[in-house]
């Protein structure tokens, strides 16, 4: 996660109430894996982040590595400490991620950032936490990102001209203009 001191994440959303879905969880401090927990946690598509009791942060031996702003469903806004870093393991599937911590024995919380990267759903009929059926064997991440205008050009340009993909396509090469020729 990037340091954006002046984040505001929502955390224990009211949609969360009707009908829970809780989850086995896999948590391992990540610079020492030997501290490892499994919780069950509160599966909330309408929170943001990882949120974890004091008292599991401390098990884990966390590091405090900043201070975010936290607003709650009830719009009530408080500071949080984050710590780092968790391995989250849910059905094989694990990440990285930074955790909020709250009072001792609060509900640990799983939020939408994690069920992106593990891609994670819930079904909204049997209010089950699921693997994504696009892709059930591994995570599947979007990345909607453009590559070089020019080349994407290019390419579609020389996919089209090229007479072995395209062979019915009357190809006609004209030199290209020169300065001179433009005078």
């Amino acid at each position: 996660m990037l340091d954006m001191p002046n984040v505001i994440t929502i955390i224990h959303s009211e949609r969360s109430k009707m009908g829970k879905v809780i989850e086995r969880v896999k948590i391992t401090n990540v610079f020492e894996p030997s501290k490892s927990t499994e919780i069950d946690a509160l599966i909330d598509t309408g929170a943001t982040m990882v949120v974890l009791p004091q008292d599991i942060v401390r098990e884990l031996e966390l590091r405090k590595v900043r201070d975010v702003k936290v607003r709650y469903a009830n719009n009530k806004i408080e500071m949080k400490p984050v710590y780092r870093a968790v391995v989250i393991e849910i059905f094989g599937r694990e990440g990285t991620f930074d955790v909020i911590c709250e009072e001792e024995s609060s509900q640990p919380l799983i939020g939408q950032v994690v069920l992106e990267v593990l891609d994670l759903v819930v079904d909204p009929r049997t209010k089950k936490l699921m693997p994504n059926p696009a892709s059930p064997e591994t995570p599947m991440i979007d990345i909607f990102m453009l590559t070089s205008p020019l080349k994407a050009l290019h390419t579609e340009m020389l996919n089209f001209l090229n007479p072995r993909t395209c062979p019915s396509v009357p190809v006609r090469i004209l030199k290209e203009p020169s300065i001179r020729s433009l005078r």
